[in-house]
């Protein structure tokens, strides 16, 4: 019998923010007021006013990070340096309370730039919240899921009806994205 594989690890992945995490995981209760104010914005606004609500990020990285925030400019959230999660095993590593995104490249699979076509808040052991979830199949309130029920992963990207995704992660808290990665 083989040994088993060392468990991965991403020791740069370990800024995530339980803060951001338990309060996002909390909004999601039924009945929650936040949840259903997160409910009626865009993602990626969801996402950075969590963040900011749960004082996990502050007034001016909230600010900052609304004013690079662009479907059409994928890299103002999430730039070349972020880190790109390439599997099953890297995305159930990632730890609660980072900036998850998902990048798709036009419909059709067309070449092209990446969209930034989704932003969720990851809870660990393969969990997001985000609100319009869509694009993913999953209902447009605050919700709780695992991507991994959506997602098949394969060559690098994930992939949800045909449709090929990279998975970003960064930090949400104020500091450059691509300081965290190796």
């Amino acid at each position: 019998m083989a040994p088993a594989p060392p468990p991965i690890s991403f020791p740069w992945l370990a800024h995530g923010s339980p803060l951001i995490g338990q309060f996002a995981r909390k909004a999601a209760d039924k009945g929650s007021r936040h949840g259903r104010e997160l409910s009626a914005m865009i993602c990626w606004i969801s996402a950075i006013e969590a963040a900011k609500r749960s004082k996990g990020l502050s007034d001016a990285g909230a600010a900052a990070l609304n004013q690079v925030a662009d479907a059409n400019n994928a890299g103002g959230l999430f730039p070349a340096d972020s880190c790109m999660i390439r599997t099953q095993a890297g995305w159930l590593a990632i730890p609660e309370g980072l900036l998850v995104g998902a990048l798709a490249r036009p419909y059709g699979n067309q070449p092209g730039p990446r969209r930034l076509s989704h932003v969720m808040i990851s809870l660990g052991n393969g969990l997001v919240v985000g609100s319009n979830n869509m694009v993913l199949g999953k209902p447009s309130s605050w919700y709780i899921f695992n991507l991994d029920e959506v997602m098949t992963w394969a060559g690098n990207a994930a992939y949800y009806e045909g449709r090929d995704f990279e998975v970003r992660v960064r930090p949400i808290e104020d500091r450059k994205a691509g300081s965290i990665c190796p």
